[in-house]
């Protein structure tokens, strides 16, 4: 809620689907068990579907808001941008044309596109999933995400066991457009409320860089190295 708030305050229109992912996959990804990896063994096709429809989702509220009589003559579609947290961050790379992980346990990991969703300019991923080193969301290695252009901003925790940052340096590395990870230190896989300045000051300034190509958020971003006040936050990975 806190990201639908500061980003209204700030002019955007937000668009925030429920996905009721219990309706397919109650998989735990919080400090993965063995009893997890057992779960996630015989319902592989299960948390497939949960991911996939996330992208779909998103562009399918795209479509219904902008064709809406309420909302269509207020909205620039040329200026669209997402946030995610955890999964939703997958999801951003995902409506770029990412290739979700479609088998686990395989000798190699295969993956396919899900859809791509060209009116998404730029995106931010708070904690953003990719997966596990063994279990990686976007193919073998992440290699689902190499072409991929979309510019995103990740922002991670470095003590996050759910979303490793190391899958997360891996999977931004490959990206082709304007890449960026930014490092909470000692954060977990949670909201960080001592780094509430640091996530949205990031966040916004991205957005308004590569979406509304604000000369002023753009100038700030290309110096940034942190964000004064709130938690220890460092970029990782320009």
């Amino acid at each position: 809620m806190r990201a639908l708030t500061v980003s209204a305050s700030y002019g955007y229109i937000v668009i925030a689907p429920f996905h009721g992912d219990l309706r397919f996959s109650n998989l735990s990804l919080n400090d993965l068990q063995l009893q997890d990896l057992y779960d996630l063994g015989v319902t592989t096709t299960n948390f497939t579907a949960m991911q996939a429809l996330r992208p779909l989702a998103i562009s399918a509220a795209l479509v219904l808001v902008l064709a809406h009589p309420q909302w269509k003559d207020h909205i620039d579609n040329t200026k669209i941008g997402g946030f995610g947290a955890s999964m939703g961050g997958e999801t951003m790379l995902l409506l770029a044309g990412a290739k979700l992980t479609t088998t686990y346990f395989d000798i190699v990991t295969s993956s396919k596109q899900v859809t791509y969703d060209a009116r998404i300019k730029a995106a931010v991923g708070y904690v953003p999933y990719f997966g596990h080193p063994i279990l990686p969301a976007f193919g073998n290695n992440q290699e689902g995400l190499a072409g991929i252009s979309l510019p995103f901003l990740g922002i991670c925790g470095t003590a996050d066991t759910t979303a490793p940052i190391s899958e997360a340096e891996n999977g931004i590395s490959r990206l082709t457009g304007i890449r960026r990870l930014v490092a909470l230190s000692g954060v977990a896989h949670e909201f960080d409320d001592a780094s509430r300045n640091d996530i949205f000051t990031w966040t916004i300034t991205f957005l308004d860089a590569e979406v509304r190509g604000d000369p002023d958020a753009i100038s700030r971003l290309s110096t940034m190295g942190s964000v004064a006040g709130g938690g220890d936050d460092s970029v990782w990975l320009y």
